[in-house]
């Protein structure tokens, strides 16, 4: 599936464009000197991207932009087959030395619509569909009933990954770990680098935890509020992750639909 066409909006449009084998202070930041540099700019280049896409919040030596920076991989805009997508590549110190689980579990969650599209895989790199909006923490809907669906739709997707058996690890602290569209305001959980295969995935409970930090979360919810009844529905949804439990966990957070 080919990824949409064109840069969205007029901040992109006027981002700088760089042939990918003169980024090198940015896609390798912070060693753009070393071997793995040359051989990730190599690879990168003949799985056909052509060009580094200066943009995001993250600012480097030089002016240069990520979309954002962890201790596996930096995360770039480029330009791919003409289309723009977002990179996450392995930079020259991470610790691990293959991208190839993130891969299979970034699949399987945009499969069950998680995670933004995946549209290639490598070894040193993955290339997704770009999701322009906000990180969770910086997100302030503007009523409750925005709030309210946004909280929804990110829980449902938390229990579809319980439902893949696929533990994101990540979810107490879902302010950094989830992506919102500012169009469709629709969530998707990213960065799967921590992600493992679990009987017991865990991840609605987690999130459900880690929501309560948001401010507008404890106020338009009752995300926070000390529920004797919500925490032995969580309980049992640990011992039986069904969607009619997953139901009874909306109605306590006061998220069910309205008759």
């Amino acid at each position: 599936m080919a990824p949409r066409d064109g840069l969205q909006g007029p901040r992109l449009d006027e981002a700088e464009k760089i042939e990918i084998r003169g980024a090198a202070p940015a896609v390798c930041y912070p060693d753009p000197e070393s071997s793995h540099c040359r051989r990730l700019l190599l690879e990168l280049e003949e799985a056909g991207v052509t060009h580094y896409v200066s943009y995001g919040g993250v600012e480097l030596p030089g002016g240069y932009r990520l979309l954002g920076r962890g201790w596996a991989g930096n995360v770039f805009l480029a330009l791919w087959r003409g289309s723009v997508v977002a990179v996450k590549a392995l930079h020259p110190r991470s610790r691990r030395s293959s991208m190839l689980w993130e891969a299979a579990a970034w699949a399987a969650a945009a499969w069950a619509g998680v995670a933004p599209r995946l549209y290639m895989s490598h070894r040193l790199f993955i290339l997704v569909e770009p999701v322009y909006g906000p990180q969770l923490a910086d997100v302030e809907p503007a009523t409750c009933i925005e709030a309210k669906h946004l909280l929804r739709r990110l829980l449902w997707k938390a229990y579809r990954l319980d439902r893949l058996g696929i533990r994101h690890g990540e979810l107490a602290r879902p302010g950094g770990q989830v992506l919102v569209d500012p169009v469709r305001q629709e969530p998707y959980i990213v960065d799967y680098d921590s992600s493992t295969v679990h009987r017991n995935p865990g991840n609605l409970t987690q999130l459900v935890g880690g929501l309560a930090r948001l401010e507008w979360a404890r106020r338009c919810t009752k995300i926070g509020a000390a529920d004797a009844k919500l925490r032995a529905t969580l309980r049992a949804y640990k011992r039986d992750p069904s969607l009619q439990v997953f139901d009874a966990i909306l109605s306590h957070l006061d998220l069910g639909l309205p008759a």
